[in-house]
């Protein structure tokens, strides 16, 4: 039988507290999980939002191929096409 681990709940009024006490709720339900490899952050520079890695191989590297996947690829082809 599996068990899960106990639930942490911030008790504080403070608004700063409050947000980083659930953040941190939640890195340790993440770590008690093991899925806290799962959380990383977009290597796109000018982005550094962090996610949720839901792929099934664990490969994403950016938070958006919308946005910040495409801003890498066209770098690239321009660089690419520069060096022609």
């Amino acid at each position: 039988m599996t068990s899960t681990p106990p639930r942490l709940v911030p008790h504080t009024a403070e608004p700063v507290d409050h947000a980083l006490a659930i953040l941190l709720a939640d890195v340790a339900t993440a770590v008690a999980a093991g899925t806290w490899s799962r959380v990383k952050t977009c290597r796109e520079p000018s982005c550094r939002w962090a996610f949720y890695d839901h792929s099934r191989n664990r490969g994403r590297t950016w938070c958006s191929m919308d946005v910040c996947g495409n801003r890498v690829k066209v770098r690239a082809s321009h660089r690419r096409s520069a060096a022609r």
